[in-house]
């Protein structure tokens, strides 16, 4: 089984959370994350403050690009913050919305080529999710993908990271001292203010 807490579209307010209210809602994700095997949050694309946060509070960054120049630009502009400013060195990356495998895998190249050129951090491609119209069929009956279409080209592709998410995650190594560090820091600047 799988549990959404869906973003709220259209709703500024949660971009830009005091200091205060982004401790408060960490730990109620770390209250809720008690219950799950996995715990996805999806932020949304750029380098805001709280995408930053959330970020590098996570045992693993996964960003999702897909072939379009704009979602390229902002990959590697938060893979360069998250590195430069938060120390962060390994992300994984996932192609959305390509033609097929082989456009998935360049367009993660593409990527990976400016990193690697500019950055010192390790890239690692979980795959793809192919241009699917049953994933726009899925969103407009408000049902999720793989309950409705679990054999759609889109869902057999995420059943597929899944499980490669679900066998890389037995053997990483958890950043928890940043993340605990980082916490600390943020408990100490609520207390202060």
């Amino acid at each position: 089984g799988i549990s959404i807490i869906p973003a709220a579209s259209g709703v500024e307010s949660i971009c830009d959370l005091s200091l205060e209210d982004r401790m408060l809602l960490l730990a109620e994700i770390e209250n809720s994350a008690l219950s799950f095997d996995y715990l996805l949050i999806d932020t949304r694309a750029g380098i805001s403050s709280d995408v930053m946060y959330f970020n590098s509070a996570s045992s693993e960054i996964v960003i999702v690009i897909n072939p379009e120049p704009t979602s390229l630009t902002d990959a590697y502009a938060m893979v360069k913050v998250l590195c430069s400013q938060y120390g962060e060195k390994r992300f994984s990356v996932i192609s959305n919305n390509v033609k097929n495998a082989a456009e998935g895998a360049q367009t993660f190249e593409q990527l990976q080529r400016v990193v690697n050129r500019f950055l010192q951090v390790q890239l690692k491609y979980l795959g793809y999710v192919p241009n699917d119209s049953l994933v726009s069929a899925a969103v407009k009956s408000q049902r999720g993908l793989l309950e409705i279409y679990p054999t759609s080209p889109a869902g057999l592709a995420l059943s597929a990271l899944a499980r490669k998410i679900d066998e890389d995650f037995q053997y990483q190594v958890v950043k928890g001292g940043m993340q605990f560090f980082f916490r600390h820091l943020l408990e100490q600047s609520v207390v202060r203010s």
